[in-house]
């Protein structure tokens, strides 16, 4: 079996561990949170499942299943799984009681999450390791510069515009074709 395989497997193991710690621990939270929320049928909300695929988000409440989905980052967020729990469990709550057309953090969510005494955040700075966005190289910025092939006027462009004719040839009767050629935007920083 390959490192790379088996590394992925034994961390997967670890989570599926750390993943039935955290449910038994989110048992007594749930009711506690159902009796501040004032809504019973939270105790019984669903189960936390794992989702590999979230790399961005670190939990989310899924109403049509109705379980909440926790990413790997969550197990990177020691300090703040409580929060994030509760976080995605007043989403839970919000629909419950006010249904399916509630705004994700609109008022009604900031009121479960701050009566169960926490700050109602949407992102939590700082405190999460950074997920490296993809690698955008910085592209220089582009003219297209378009050369009429008969009377040589030029016309530039932010695209490469293949349409494009010399005006005063197709006036004269003239075909109007362009060269198109990139060149780099003068003064702007690379």
């Amino acid at each position: 079996m390959p490192a790379k395989r088996a590394g992925r497997m034994k961390l997967e193991e670890r989570q599926s561990g750390q993943l039935e710690r955290i449910s038994r621990q989110a048992v007594p939270l749930r009711r506690q949170w159902a009796r501040i929320w004032r809504i019973p049928e939270l105790q019984n909300a669903g189960k936390l499942q794992f989702n590999s695929r979230l790399t961005r988000t670190v939990a989310r409440w899924v109403l049509a299943t109705r379980c909440l989905e926790v990413g790997p980052r969550f197990f990177e967020a020691d300090r703040n799984q409580t929060a994030i729990l509760c976080h995605e469990y007043a989403h839970a709550a919000a629909v419950l009681r006010f249904g399916p057309a509630v705004r994700p953090h609109g008022a009604e969510w900031r009121q479960f999450v701050q009566a169960a005494g926490f700050e109602p955040v949407t992102r939590h700075r700082g405190t999460l390791p950074a997920v490296r966005a993809p690698s955008h190289r910085r592209v220089r910025p582009l003219l297209f510069e378009h050369r009429c092939l008969i009377c040589h006027s030029v016309r530039l462009g932010r695209r490469k515009m293949t349409r494009w004719r010399c005006a005063q040839c197709v006036q004269d009767g003239l075909p109007g074709d362009l060269s198109i050629r990139a060149r780099p935007v003068v003064g702007a920083a690379s």
